[in-house]
């Protein structure tokens, strides 16, 4: 798995080194963006893509990235997690597909904004087939948010499945989701990793059906990552 090299401050939200403590810092008007060290940005499958080519392009991505994750926490401040963006990348340098191989970030429109922002890009182009891409990212937040182990969901996993049973159906597999549970027991937010690029589409639908949950009133914004089947 490749992390961001970047630690960037992004109002209450952090984009930070994977696998490293961010460092405490106060929010900045203009925050700077350092370039990505070379070879740390991808994984190549296929066709061979230029180590400095596409840590460019990853470059040029990120103040995107830094919108929507932005844009994500003015909706809700404690939004943070870890993603994965996966693509499958054409010999003409456009994106086959594109998808989240894993998120804890629990915001699906902060997902989407991300994928349709890789996606409308022309990276690198593969010699000898298309290119497969990767990038992690991980974002903190400065923001008290409580978390649920994945355990404590045994008792309603039942209904989970059931509410989201139709959409997956047509694409079947392991949908790593995240919510975000408000004080009054409601969904405020919920966020999606598909099996495969395939689901995607039903991702939206896992999302929007997990946001119909009950919960019972919590002390304090509350999130929790599970995996449905």
């Amino acid at each position: 798995m490749r992390c961001s090299k970047f630690a960037v401050v992004i109002g209450v939200v952090s984009l930070v080194a994977c696998g490293k403590p961010p460092a405490p810092a106060e929010p900045t008007e203009a925050p700077t963006l350092p370039a990505p060290e070379a070879g740390e940005s991808y994984t190549q499958s296929i066709g061979a893509m230029s180590d400095h080519d596409v840590d460019e392009a990853f470059k040029q991505l990120y103040p995107e990235v830094e919108d929507c994750l932005s844009k994500g926490a003015d909706r809700m401040e404690g939004l943070s997690g870890t993603f994965t963006l996966a693509m499958r990348i054409r010999p003409d340098g456009s994106v086959k597909w594109a998808y989240f191989r894993a998120s804890t970030l629990g915001d699906r429109a902060a997902e989407r904004c991300v994928l349709k922002a890789a996606s409308r890009r022309t990276w690198p182009k593969p010699v000898g087939g298309e290119g497969e891409a990767d990038h992690t990212f991980s974002a903190e937040s400065h923001v008290d948010v409580a978390k649920w182990e994945e355990r404590q969901l045994r008792g309603v996993m039942t209904s989970i499945r059931r509410t989201v049973r139709q959409c997956i159906r047509e694409a079947p597999g392991r949908y790593q989701a995240t919510l975000y549970i408000g004080r009054d027991g409601e969904v405020v937010s919920a966020g999606l990793a598909p099996p495969n690029p395939e689901a995607e589409a039903q991702s939206d639908c896992v999302a929007e059906r997990l946001r119909t949950l009950k919960f019972g009133p919590q002390p304090k914004l509350t999130k929790v990552s599970f995996v449905v089947q």
